[in-house]
């Protein structure tokens, strides 16, 4: 495994963040694909697509936004943890752990695609999009695939960082868990 983090240290650094750009955009084509499936109201088809074009562009920017937060969470969870590395080493090397949801997207925006919708009020369209058998497994393929995410990323903390294996997973699992309960916290408010 350290043969491996070391040749990802050596690639450019442009590829770690092609790698988050082709996930943002991945996961903003998927945003679409699901919008597209049910229609607007035809007075407001025109201000739709403006919002859905402006969706894209702010599902990317998330991205590397998200990227970089949960990837700096990581880094001084592990510097809690007395680990010993830089946080440009784990930024460029956690990139490379999208690869594994960067499919999964990509398999569900093909089964989406592929999926028929009957004709009706959008009330109708939803209910028919969220109880198809396709539409069901692309949403637990994408999830899954961050299972895998947090793994991997728990995979490098310990060969980057230099910790034991139990730090390692609380180095992913507390920010992991601390966003999540922040979340929850503001669908409360």
């Amino acid at each position: 495994m350290n043969k491996l983090i070391a040749r990802i240290d050596k690639l450019p650094k442009w590829y770690a963040i092609c790698v988050v750009l082709v996930y943002g955009f991945l996961m903003a084509e998927y945003s679409l694909t699901v919008s597209r499936i049910i229609p607007a109201i035809e007075t407001l088809s025109s201000i739709y697509q403006t919002v859905l074009n402006i969706n894209f562009g702010l599902m990317i920017v998330a991205c590397l936004i998200i990227w970089l937060v949960s990837s700096f969470l990581f880094h001084l969870t592990a510097l809690l943890f007395s680990g010993q590395a830089t946080f440009n080493r784990l930024l460029y090397t956690s990139s490379f752990a999208y690869l594994i949801p960067i499919i999964s997207i990509l398999a569900s925006i093909i089964l989406i695609d592929n999926i028929q919708v009957p004709t009706g009020d959008s009330i109708v369209i939803q209910q028919a999009l969220f109880n198809n058998p396709m539409f069901k497994l692309g949403e637990q393929l994408i999830n899954w695939s961050f299972i895998s995410y947090y793994l991997i990323i728990v995979i490098f903390i310990h060969y980057i960082y230099n910790i034991r294996w139990i730090y390692a997973v609380f180095s992913v699992v507390i920010p992991a868990l601390s966003i999540w309960g922040i979340t929850e916290l503001i669908k409360l408010l």
